[in-house]
This record gives structure tokens, sequence and C-alpha cells, in this order.
């Protein structure tokens, strides 16, 4: 609840894209939902989607918030 209300506080200003997982989200589903809310393709692999998201963020100061991440990220990458 605590990131839905500071996501919902910070939305104005697109400082924050908050993405809530899910039992059923893989890491790949994870980086098309992060690509669709910036607006970039989601296509490709793992690796292109990483490649996407990082190009949309760079130099935009924003705080992605992932909820329930221990479902989709594995341990290593979390």
């Amino acid at each position: 609840m605590v990131l839905k209300e500071h996501a919902r506080a910070n939305s104005a200003n697109k400082g924050v894209i908050l993405i809530e997982a899910d039992p059923g989200y893989t890491a790949k589903m994870l980086l098309q939902a992060l690509c669709a809310r910036l607006g970039l393709r989601k296509t490709g692999n793992i690796h292109d989607l990483v490649e996407e998201c990082v190009q949309g963020l760079r130099d935009k100061h924003w705080l992605v918030l992932v909820d329930e991440a221990e479902l989709v990220l594995p341990y290593k990458g979390a």
C-alpha cells in the first residue's frame, strides 16, 4: 500500500513508475510491462528488453518500483 500511495502522489510529475507483479509474471513480462509504461518497443528477448528499458530511462531520474519483485526476479537479480 505504501508503494501505491507513493506512486499515486508522484505520478503527476512522471517521477515514479509502479509495476505490480503477480505470481504469473516472468522476468520478461516485467520488462515488457516497464517498456509499455515507458512507451517503448516491447518485443524481443530479455536482453533486448533490458536495453530498451535502460535507454528509455537514461537521464530521466525516475524511480521504478516493483511490488512483489521477489515473485518475478531470481534472488541473484533482486
